[in-house]
């Protein structure tokens, strides 16, 4: 019990004299976020926003580069023609397409068979020549000329006598499927009257008389007639049953005399071939 005592009261005196003793000095203080950063586990889910926040960043980086090579693409300057323009645009993009019976040659649209409204001569009448001009009237009576005709499309024109037998029965059956397939093709027709039954000239009444008779405004084609004979002198033909087809700039393409409905809608479809 004594050693006990003994023991217990050295252990206390060291003790009070450690505290006296101005040598030994207090751990310094730690830094509290150094202590957060060394105590604290890192959290798996701030870990994870911090990934995704990196991968974020990687991506906005790789959008800017790819805004960059869109930007340098975006440097380019459409060339085209400042009327008429067809055809590409040099940057993968198109200036615009022709209409039905023209097409595009060098980036701008231009009439099938290469010629230019009004037509300019020389003119002639065989096939591969420009038709020359030509008067009629309209069912109104007023002055329509062949080379007013000139268009973007092709054109069909028949020349009808009404004392011609064939000619009655090509307007009555044929007018309507021929120019609809004229019209299919982006071109117009024309029935052209040149004789009465009596062999008269035929006039605007004529004209109106002859339209009704036939249907040929519920057909879709225009009716002319020719008193004076000019069409036939422009294309060199007679005076009855000739179908005949030109290019837009009237440029003669085929000429075909008696021939029934399914022959001048063949012809028709050759002209694009």
């Amino acid at each position: 019990m004594r050693n006990f005592l003994l023991t217990s009261f050295a252990l206390l005196s060291l003790s009070i004299s450690g505290c006296g003793d101005d040598d030994v000095q207090p751990p310094p203080p730690v830094d509290a976020s150094l202590s957060d950063a060394i105590i604290q586990p890192p959290d798996a889910g701030s870990r994870d926003a911090q990934v995704d926040a990196g991968e974020s960043d990687a991506g906005e980086s790789d959008a800017g580069e790819s805004d960059a090579s869109e930007g340098d693409g975006g440097d380019c300057v459409p060339e085209c023609a400042e009327s008429d323009a067809c055809g590409d645009d040099g940057c993968g993009g198109s200036c615009g397409t022709c209409e039905v019976g023209s097409s595009c040659a060098a980036g701008i649209c231009t009439t099938i068979g290469g010629g230019v409204c009004p037509p300019a001569g020389p003119f002639g009448t065989a096939e591969g020549q420009v038709a020359g001009d030509a008067t009629f009237l309209n069912c109104e009576g007023e002055e329509v000329t062949l080379h007013s005709l000139c268009s973007s499309g092709p054109v069909w024109i028949y020349e009808f006598a009404a004392w011609c037998p064939p000619c009655r029965s090509f307007a009555r059956n044929d007018v309507s499927s021929v120019n609809a397939s004229i019209e299919e093709a982006g071109g117009r027709g024309y029935f052209i009257i040149s004789d009465t039954a009596d062999g008269s000239d035929p006039d605007a009444d004529f004209c109106q008389r002859t339209r009704e008779e036939y249907g040929l405004e519920e057909a879709g084609v225009e009716v002319l007639v020719d008193p004076s004979g000019s069409l036939q002198t422009a294309l060199g033909i007679t005076s009855n049953a000739w179908n005949v087809l030109l290019d837009g700039d009237l440029t003669i393409r085929w000429k075909g005399h008696y021939q029934n409905g399914s022959d001048v809608v063949r012809e028709i479809g050759a002209l694009s071939e």
